[in-house]
């Protein structure tokens, strides 16, 4: 039987093989990592529900593999930190009282053999399975889980990634570039801020964009270095990227987005800046620009320019994961505990598909965020994240900042 490696859960999973792994691996490099870093040593690894249970039996077997593993052979991380091969190594460094280990960690996970889910599976890899097809030909099958007879559950649209263009309703084709729209633009979700910098005679309005709950204007933000816009994007994921996709129509490609999200992490005072690395998508706006298997990331050039801009400025700051949602009111304490074992350390509404957009239309976009109401206790804190304006002040100055840098 091939060892198996999977992150995600019943709705998207992905699968590597770990021998696959093994080879690819062979290419890293050893780094020195302290062994705390590592996602997964405080929560339950070898037994599930439905698997192994914790038995004396059970327990004295992987005990035994515990005392006899060969430590010379470095575990090999994702780019998360969590445990691709390993464990069990790790855990003898453990119990040797080892503070740092060297590993094998990959800066971006390769791509995985299988992506199953409720409805979906993905065959990438024909090595994986004997009767695979090959990754230039992927095969979908879709069913439903139930004879029409007794269900009415359909298959799950959302995972039928189109990539054709043009769509039938395209941004470039309803609105036209303005000449005095400028390349940069930082997207920032304090409507207070901007409204205070408004009243200070702070910006100039370029054009207003019209949805059914009004206008909404994007301004020049005076006396900066180079011409910057600033817009407002609404809230969720639709409406963000709906008026992300028209200032890219109206001219802007550089985009910086500054806004607050939930806490997962205890760690985290009100205002700790969080920068994403990528977003687990748990919304549904980024499944119609990236296909399911493709990862939500910042791209590079905006990432740096916001990691430069915080290290410049001698600023404290998080690099981590964040999970965006459209369900504010269904972030249960079940999806909040795996959201943080994948090594999640915010939730907000948007980063996943502001991501998406940017690498389907080719723009630079990465985002700053810093951390609002609490969600890592046993219950929910607000903190008045809200009222925290000289926060909120200082992160839009640091996205106009790094915004200028790109």
């Amino acid at each position: 039987m091939k060892r198996r490696y999977a992150q995600g859960n019943d709705e998207l999973r992905h699968i590597w093989d770990v021998e696959r792994i093994w080879k690819l691996a062979e290419e890293l490099e050893e780094i020195e990592i302290d062994i705390a870093e590592i996602v997964g040593l405080d929560s339950v690894t070898w037994f599930h529900e439905g698997g192994d249970s914790p038995t004396v039996r059970s327990v004295a077997a992987h005990a035994k593999r515990i005392m006899q593993a060969d430590t010379g052979y470095q575990p090999i991380l994702t780019e998360d930190f969590r445990v691709f091969d390993g464990m069990h190594r790790i855990a003898r460094h453990l119990l040797d009282g080892k503070k740092k280990i060297l590993v094998k960690k990959f800066v971006k996970n390769p791509e995985p053999d299988i992506i199953e889910g409720t409805s979906l599976k993905k065959t990438l890899h024909k090595d994986f399975a004997c009767a695979g097809p090959s990754a230039s030909k992927l095969r979908e099958t879709y069913s439903d889980p139930m004879p029409a007879t007794v269900s009415k559950m359909s298959r799950v649209t959302l995972l039928e990634f189109d990539p054709e263009t043009p769509a039938f309703i395209e941004p470039s084709e309803v609105l036209k570039k303005l000449p005095d729209m400028p390349q940069h633009c930082v997207i920032c979700f304090f409507n207070d801020v901007i409204e205070s910098m408004e009243k200070q005679g702070r910006l100039q309005l370029i054009t207003r964009l019209k949805s059914e709950i009004g206008y909404n204007p994007i301004y020049l933000i005076k006396n900066i270095e180079k011409p910057v816009a600033l817009l407002h994007p609404g809230v969720g994921a639709p409406l963000a990227v709906g008026f992300l996709e028209e200032a890219i129509a109206l001219g802007a490609d550089r985009f910086i987005a500054c806004g607050g999200a939930g806490s997962l992490k205890s760690t985290h005072q009100v205002g700790k800046l969080i920068v994403p690395t990528r977003a687990i998508r748990d919304e549904g706006a980024s499944f119609h620009y990236l296909a399911p298997e493709e990862d939500a990331v910042p791209t590079e050039n905006a990432f740096n320019a916001i990691i430069e801009t915080m290290k410049e400025r001698g600023v404290d700051y998080e690099c981590t994961l964040t999970w965006t949602t459209d369900g504010i009111y269904r972030e249960t304490r079940r999806k909040i505990e795996e959201r943080r074992n994948m090594g999640c350390g915010a939730v907000e509404m948007e980063a996943a598909a502001l991501f998406a957009v940017a690498s389907f239309r080719k723009v630079e976009l990465a985002q700053i965020l810093y951390a609002g109401d609490d969600l890592s206790g046993e219950f929910w804190d607000s903190r008045n994240w809200h009222s925290k304006t000289e926060v909120r002040e200082k992160l839009l100055d640091l996205a106009i900042a790094a915004c200028v840098r790109l």
